[in-house]
């Protein structure tokens, strides 16, 4: 499997910032949108400022799903695979639940976050089922249906 970090430099290097920023869209509005026959009302949203310290380097409200998604790019410091998931539920600073995926970039880790954010967007809300901890909310989601151990390789 690929395990080669993709836009290391992005934190110093405005071009390979804007070519992750670029990744993140096209893998939720042109992949995804054509693999779920999406149209423009599923996708209506906010893009939120991002930062060039990757926290976030992608960041959406959906406004027609009622969800958020961030997408936090780690400046790469390990040879493993380095990604992780959770969820933050509706404060002050949030109108929507919202999945947080933090990552190196990889095209493990791509394909990992790519089952997560499908799994997110596509699970309607009212089948969620809320465990709170602190302000944060989980969702109970089925990691088998997500990603498969020989499918990547781990």
């Amino acid at each position: 499997m690929n395990n080669e970090k993709f836009f290391p430099d992005f934190s110093e290097n405005s071009d390979q910032l804007k070519e992750a920023q670029e990744f993140w869209k096209n893998l939720i509005f042109v992949e995804l949108r054509k693999e779920h026959r999406l149209t423009n009302k599923h996708l209506i949203h906010s893009e939120v400022e991002w930062d060039s310290d990757g926290n976030p380097i992608y960041s959406l409200d959906f406004y027609f799903l009622k969800k958020s998604l961030r997408i936090i790019q780690e400046i790469p410091e390990s040879e493993d695979i380095q990604i992780g998931a959770w969820f933050e539920g509706r404060d002050e600073s949030r109108i929507y639940d919202e999945l947080v995926i933090s990552l190196e970039l990889t095209g493990q880790t791509a394909k990992i976050a790519k089952k997560l954010i499908e799994a997110w967007l596509f699970t309607p809300v009212d089948n969620k089922k809320k465990l709170t901890r602190r302000g944060v909310y989980f969702k109970k989601i089925n990691i088998k249906n997500v990603i498969s151990h020989d499918e990547y390789n781990f």
